[in-house]
């Protein structure tokens, strides 16, 4: 694997602080066990832990004011994308349509987003030779894991795909593929030709396409500074957590005054 000197120190950094911590993150915390029983934490709670989303807070401001659940809505928002990551899934794997019966309590909204993806699939294989290589993937590295949505051949060049179900797409989105990236190559050796974010409408079938390729230079340096970003992050994530064990045994110096 090649890494530039940036990102081995990044790396280096983090492996002393497992050292010194093994037992750093726990189960209760939702993050993934490795099978030596170390814990680390999933890409999406590094990123969300490290950014700061102005757009998620004027969104739950909104709801509040509509008096509706904050919790609810939002777990609704997420249910969309898991039906719809379930339908996308029965499709790729089994080459079949859903059964959006199947289950009372999916929304309208996940078949649409899969009716969305099946769109820009099929359209895609009628312009190119297209192969799915991954679906719904694992990745467990010593650092942190997440899920692969995709990595696809198209043409002879592998993309990773990301399937988003939201109104918007932002940043934060290159860096979980580039952390997905990262560990594909870090894991496997498998090294990608770029990444496709692909938003899914809910409402009708149609899509955006975001597209990244490596033989793009000022898309490549993108995406270096992408997975840059990221493991800097992971470490920032990993720094904060020692702080917060710190923090909890630490013995105070000093005097109280009694006023």
């Amino acid at each position: 694997m090649v890494l530039s000197d940036t990102d081995k120190h990044l790396l280096e950094l983090m492996d002393e602080i497992i050292e010194a911590y093994p037992k750093i993150f726990n189960t209760e915390e939702g993050v993934y066990e490795l099978t030596n029983g170390r814990c680390v934490p999933r890409v999406t709670q590094v990123i969300h832990s490290c950014i700061h989303n102005e757009g998620l807070m004027r969104w739950a401001n909104y709801i509040g004011y509509k008096r509706q659940s904050y919790t609810k809505t939002l777990e609704a928002a997420a249910n969309v994308g898991i039906y719809c990551h379930q339908y996308i899934n029965e499709y790729i794997e089994q080459s079949k349509i859903p059964n959006i019966y199947a289950s009372m309590d999916a929304p309208l909204e996940s078949f649409n987003a899969y009716l969305s993806f099946a769109k820009w699939f099929n359209d895609i294989k009628n312009l190119a030779t297209v192969k799915p290589l991954r679906n719904e993937y694992s990745l467990l590295c010593k650092y942190f894991g997440g899920t692969l949505d995709g990595l696809y051949d198209i043409n002879g060049r592998m993309y990773v795909v990301d399937y988003k179900t939201s109104n918007h797409v932002n940043f934060n989105y290159c860096l979980q593929v580039a952390a997905y990236d990262f560990m594909l190559e870090y894991l496997e050796d498998i090294h990608t030709d770029g990444y496709i974010i692909l938003q899914l409408s809910k409402v009708n079938p149609s899509f955006n396409e975001f597209s990244l390729h490596k033989y793009d230079p000022t898309h490549k340096e993108f995406m270096t500074y992408c997975r840059t970003a990221f493991l800097t992050m992971a470490l920032w994530y990993y720094y904060m957590s020692v702080i917060n064990i710190q923090y909890k045994t630490l013995k105070w110096e000093g005097k109280k005054e009694d006023g």
